[in-house]
């Protein structure tokens, strides 16, 4: 559930920069204990399913992450 709101949320937010406290106040609500830490691990996971499929995952470093297409063309395979 956690990886489809992180997902859900960094596609409405496509291009656009999405702050680390932001994702852990969506996604806190199932857990007290979610941190940016946890946040981390999910983007990595996420990164791995979505090579595949052309789109990236990128830090901005000290303030969260954004989703884009692969600059090198994998979306076209």
């Amino acid at each position: 559930p956690r990886e489809l709101a992180l997902t859900e949320l960094l596609m409405q937010k496509a291009g656009r920069v999405v702050t680390k406290d932001s994702i852990v106040a969506r996604l806190s609500s199932w857990e007290a204990d979610f941190s940016e830490n946890s946040v981390e691990v999910y983007v990595h996971r996420l990164r791995k399913r979505f090579v595949e499929l052309g789109v990236v995952i990128k830090t901005v470093r000290g303030f969260g992450y954004v989703m884009e297409p692969a600059e090198d063309g994998a979306a076209e395979r």
